[in-house]
């Protein structure tokens, strides 16, 4: 069963949320079946990050009071860690693809950072055209 429970912010980002999740859930996960997600919109220093509790259990963290766009983006960015997770692409302690990257590598040169930086974009146009948006 796919669960995807959003807690803090507005009623509004909440359903935004909660909708731009389980769109990329099916899109980038189309086959999972099992899937467990908290994301709690709250007040952050950073736009967002995604935690892997457990197999297929996952945290998000997410800054409250951002514009629809960078929400939309956003998760979508986190959306994609968490389909590399769920595929083992990105493992614990630094593993892409079954292989160490330096600790010393760029957050901008990390290959699981570029891969959803590379996806966001595209994946957020889609979602609003898909779901189109309206901004309130």
């Amino acid at each position: 069963m796919i669960f995807i429970h959003v807690e803090g912010g507005t009623r509004r980002e909440k359903e935004l949320v909660t909708e731009v999740a389980y769109w990329c859930q099916k899109k980038l996960l189309p086959r999972i079946r099992n899937l467990d997600m908290t994301i709690k919109i709250q007040k952050l220093n950073i736009f967002a990050d995604v935690l892997h509790a457990d197999d297929r259990v996952f945290e998000m963290r997410l800054r409250r009071g951002m514009n629809l766009y960078d929400i939309v983006s956003t998760v979508c960015h986190e959306m994609v860690h968490v389909k590399q997770y769920v595929r083992g692409e990105l493992g614990d302690m630094g593993r892409w693809k079954s292989r160490r990257v330096s600790d010393n590598t760029s957050y901008s040169d990390l290959p699981w950072e570029k891969e959803a930086f590379k996806m966001e974009e595209g994946l957020a146009l889609e979602c609003f055209k898909e779901l189109r948006f309206v901004p309130k």
